[in-house]
């Protein structure tokens, strides 16, 4: 195994946005994810309809945005191709009559 400056267990944002930082400032950093697939709660899914992809815990980008770690890495980010989409209308609650608030 080769030295590395840090260990990080698990693949979340939280996780991701300390690698990124960390590698920034020229650290080596190894991440650990013990699941298939990177990102922790993040991830697209079918979790209604086949065909239908929701972005299941979308609402924490909204964090990440707003905080300083998008601030400093959302060039890079960027640069490989992430793009976020706003909504001119972020958030409804559907009643069941039909009407949306």
């Amino acid at each position: 195994m080769t030295d590395v400056d840090h260990i990080i267990i698990g693949s979340g944002i939280n996780a991701l946005v300390a690698a990124a930082l960390l590698s920034r400032k020229g650290d080596s950093v190894l991440v650990v994810e013990r699941e298939d697939r990177i990102g922790g709660c993040m991830m697209t899914e079918e979790v209604t309809l086949p065909g239908f992809h929701h972005d299941v815990m979308a609402a924490t980008f909204v964090l990440f945005l707003t905080g300083p770690a998008y601030g400093a890495l959302g060039e890079d980010l960027a640069k490989h191709g992430l793009e976020f989409c706003h909504s001119p209308h972020p958030t409804a609650a559907l009643r069941p009559n039909g009407q949306a608030l």
